[in-house]
């Protein structure tokens, strides 16, 4: 079978070599056709890489968040759970425990209240987020002062941390300075201004950032606090998020059932959907050129059997069987298929890195192309099974004719 193969391999190579301007027009449709599909795919997975860079900027995937479901659906009426469960500072200890240094636990809620410099009558609305010590994300750089961290979690020291925003009201003479180590009013409680954070483009809310144990228990369960989960490494996410839910059910009754466990990697997977349906339709359309490509290459083998009819006929008179016959030309039409494939590619890669030029000037985004090995593999078995499907016939048609009607045919 190899050694039959081989030949018709060759004697192929032999034939197309004889008629390369035949052949080359022959793969034209076919070219154009593996051009836009190549310039899709790479356009596609330079869409899904960028999209996945944005994604990953904007959203923290390494976070497992853990919500406590605070209402429930009884006799078709949303109503609010009397048993919700309301996290701690114990609860946060023994999950770090369970990740076992994998992961950072966070531990937060956030409410509306006013707050007022002690001495002072006026006070300032703000968002105030009760949380754990964690370490500042990109976008958060503190500008005088610190953060509060495990030493004042530790000494139960009540501190605040302000955001520029916040801070400026505080301070309309611009002296931010002078607001560290001066105390606010929460609710009767004293808080020492510790830290403010740098300002932030387009910053419209005023925060401000307070150890979690300040508050007390009736406030917890008034405003019920997340807890996440962020693991050390992306990869470990789909383990510690297992992890999690098995640490849920043997903590609390009810177990996992009662929290909504969530990770970010869902934006990831839509914005792939969105990407693979963009592929699928655009490959679709694409495939009408491929498949007047495939017939060309039918048509023009076809051309050939006729043209070549009395050399079959000698051929078959002197012994060739019909499975060689039909072995040649479907060499042919593979060989013609390949070969279209490979210009198709060369210039679907040539109008790409020609477009993406013009798509970083009009769009003013870092866009770049990509392309999976898996795309490649798409297209190679798109060339064979063009070759395959559209040389059948030819070949069939060639193995079948009558050795002695196709000496005689003129």
């Amino acid at each position: 079978m190899l050694t039959l193969l081989s030949i018709s391999i060759s004697e192929a190579v032999r034939t197309l070599r004889g008629n390369l301007l035949h052949t080359l027009l022959s793969t034209l449709g076919i070219v154009i056709g593996v051009a836009a599909l190549i310039a899709i795919l790479a356009l596609g997975d330079g869409m899904e890489q960028y999209g996945r860079e944005q994604v990953s900027s904007t959203t923290d995937l390494s976070t497992i968040m853990i919500i406590p479901n605070t209402r429930e659906e009884v006799d078709g009426m949303n109503m609010e759970k009397e048993d919700a469960v309301t996290f701690d500072l114990e609860d946060a200890t023994d999950l770090s425990a369970q990740v076992n240094g994998n992961a950072d636990i966070m531990l937060q809620c956030d409410f509306r209240a006013y707050l007022q410099l002690v001495g002072d009558t006026l006070r300032k609305p703000a968002q105030i987020l009760a949380t754990l010590p964690r370490p500042l994300s990109e976008k958060q750089e503190i500008a005088l002062g610190q953060v509060f961290t495990a030493t004042e979690m530790n000494a139960r020291d009540s501190v605040v941390v302000l955001n520029h925003l916040l801070a400026m009201r505080f301070a309309p003479d611009s002296n931010l300075a002078g607001l560290i180590g001066k105390k606010l009013d929460l609710g009767g409680r004293q808080l020492r201004v510790l830290g403010i954070m740098k300002a932030q483009e387009k910053e419209n809310t005023p925060l401000a950032y307070i150890p979690i144990f300040v508050l007390n228990p009736a406030e917890l369960k008034k405003n019920t606090p997340d807890m996440a989960v962020v693991a050390r490494k992306v990869e470990d996410v789909s383990q510690l998020k297992a992890r999690t839910e098995q640490w849920l059910d043997q903590r609390f009754t009810g177990g996992k059932k009662q929290f909504r466990v969530f990770t970010n990697d869902f934006r990831l997977e839509q914005l792939q959907q969105a990407i693979l349906v963009f592929k699928i339709v655009m490959g679709m359309i694409v495939g009408i050129a491929i498949l007047v490509g495939g017939i060309g290459v039918m048509n023009v083998l076809l051309m050939s059997v006729t043209e070549r009819t009395r050399e079959i006929g000698v051929r078959k008179a002197l012994g060739a069987k019909r499975k060689t016959i039909a072995m040649q030309f479907l060499a042919e039409s593979l060989a013609v298929s390949l070969l279209g494939c490979l210009f198709g590619m060369l210039l679907g890669m040539l109008f790409m890195m020609a477009a993406v030029p013009l798509i970083k000037h009009f769009t003013e985004v870092d866009f770049r192309i990509a392309f999976k090995p898996a795309s490649f593999m798409v297209v190679v078995i798109v060339a064979i099974m063009i070759g395959i499907i559209f040389g059948t016939y030819p070949a069939w048609k060639a193995s079948k004719l009558s050795p002695v009607d196709a000496i005689r045919h003129e």
